[in-house]
């Protein structure tokens, strides 16, 4: 699941193929589009992407409003959690939260709330992704 999410939301948008499928579809994104297009150069799917820090993507929007007033992306927030972490954390780090997220809280949801608890919890965890 983890690597699902990956490929969807990074490599998606850093190929384009996100913006051809809601295109494709008709699909309002109300702006995203346009903002991925900006924060594409600011990381690379890679093993070495060692990623920018905490908040780094809200300066990224700032500094492109500061930058290009005409931008009309009228968003300060990526509004994309998965895309956001990996930016700020890098590829190691990004995967390491995966871990954590997927592996050990779901585990200790389990030790401590029960099984049918941690299904209603995990749904809402993944349409947040």
């Amino acid at each position: 699941m983890c690597g699902y999410h990956f490929v969807w939301v990074c490599g998606c948008n850093k190929t384009g193929a996100f913006e051809y499928i809601t295109n494709y579809f008709g699909i309002d994104t109300m702006g995203r589009n346009d903002v991925y297009k900006y924060i594409e150069k600011y990381y690379q799917i890679s093993l070495g992407f060692m990623g920018y820090g905490f908040e780094y993507t809200t300066v990224i929007l700032q500094k492109i409003m500061v930058d290009n007033p005409n931008a009309h992306i009228g968003v300060v927030a990526l509004h994309n959690n998965i895309l956001t972490i990996y930016i700020e954390l890098g590829f190691l780090g990004f995967w390491a939260w995966m871990i954590y997220t997927w592996v050990f809280q779901v585990n200790w949801m389990i030790n401590h709330w029960g099984e049918k608890q941690v299904c209603c919890s995990s749904s809402v965890k993944c349409t947040s992704l």
